[in-house]
């Protein structure tokens, strides 16, 4: 059909393609380093972003605000890697000890193990960034009915009052001196000195979208 030109080393005449000394010398290279390479492991980072497969799928089940689970973890990746920071790309499955700043975005299922090891790097000393909908659903893909975000919200020690849709509000985030609108959903706190800005205009003027708690370190949501 249409794929008659495809790639190939030989051609279908039987003459050495053009693409075969590429190959031949990627090869020779290969070998070249191969000891080296095998024998070696990638430096870990400082940082890490956690990427959840699971969470993944979540978001096509929900499309929650037409939010793009992999663009969003990119948005997060790409303002790591800007800044020239060294970083690790890290799953449930991994090993979250040993780093200095731990990213948890777009995990609305906290799974225990994963608590575990989030209290277990904050303990040693690691900055947790938490959020957005993190620790927002059950593992049913249902909402909590203990509190907002179930143990990892009474681990952080913050009370979530509401969870607001802030679209067309006019609602702002002041925070650094700046003022940032508020175009989606995100859980609110009351603000209680841990906050790191306050909402002006809209239904939760005066409270929190974002804070700081220190327990062993720094967790912010």
């Amino acid at each position: 059909g249409t794929e008659l030109g495809h790639g190939h080393l030989v051609t279908s005449w039987g003459k050495i393609s053009s693409a075969s000394k590429n190959v031949k010398d990627v090869t020779e290279f290969m070998q070249t380093v191969n000891n080296y390479v095998l024998s070696t492991k990638p430096k870990k980072g400082d940082v890490a972003i956690l990427f959840s497969d699971e969470a993944r799928a979540y978001f096509e089940c929900e499309m929650i605000e037409n939010y793009d689970y992999i663009k969003e973890i990119h948005k997060f990746y790409e303002g790591v890697s800007a800044n020239g920071v060294y970083r690790d790309v890290v799953y449930e499955s991994s090993d979250l000890s040993g780093y200095k700043v731990l990213f948890v975005p777009f995990l609305p299922y906290v799974s225990d193990s994963v608590y575990e090891k989030i209290v277990k790097a904050v303990n040693e000393g690691c900055t947790v960034v938490v959020g957005p909908f993190t620790g927002t659903r059950t593992v049913d893909h249902t909402i909590h009915t203990d509190n907002a975000l179930s143990k990892l919200e009474r681990f952080m020690g913050v009370n979530v009052e509401d969870i607001i849709m802030f679209n067309n509000q006019g609602a702002v985030l002041e925070v650094f001196g700046k003022e940032y609108p508020l175009q989606s959903t995100s859980i609110v706190v009351e603000a209680d000195g841990n906050e790191l800005g306050k909402i002006k205009g809209g239904y939760a003027e005066g409270m929190s979208v974002l804070w700081k708690k220190h327990l062993k370190n720094t967790v912010l949501f």
